[in-house]
């Protein structure tokens, strides 16, 4: 018998990768480091992010962006930042889209869609 929290995970691991895909393509990347982070602090808010300090999420920022020049397997990352932040899954998936989008476009097309396998095949 499946645990009950597993179909939970299971989609909110689905709209993560919704909102990967959201903040990638309506971001747009700001010319200069300020604006970059005055961009990034407002997509928190828009996707109702709360951090404690706004340069831990800036730094958090750059380090999703590191993580993913290293290996682009972005359901590890997400899984990651779940567990290591209060943020959950879909919150996770958004902050990622939007560091890429804010710091990191050049992985816009290399971030790997890996959380697909997580997602539930149809009912038959």
């Amino acid at each position: 018998m499946a645990h009950p929290k597993a179909g939970f995970a299971k989609r909110s691991t689905a709209c993560a990768i919704a909102l990967i895909t959201g903040a990638l393509a309506c971001a747009t990347p700001a010319a200069a480091d300020d604006d970059a982070d005055d961009a990034f602090l407002a997509g928190l808010d828009r996707g109702g992010i709360t951090m404690f300090d706004d340069d831990d999420a800036i730094a958090t920022a750059h380090a999703v962006c590191s993580s993913i020049e290293a290996n682009p397997n972005v359901s590890m990352l997400a899984i990651r930042l779940t567990k290591q932040t209060p943020m959950s899954a879909k919150q996770s998936g958004y902050f990622i889209g939007l560091s890429v989008a804010s710091y990191c476009p050049e992985y816009r097309d290399d971030v790997d869609p890996s959380m697909g396998w997580l997602i539930p095949p149809p009912i038959l």
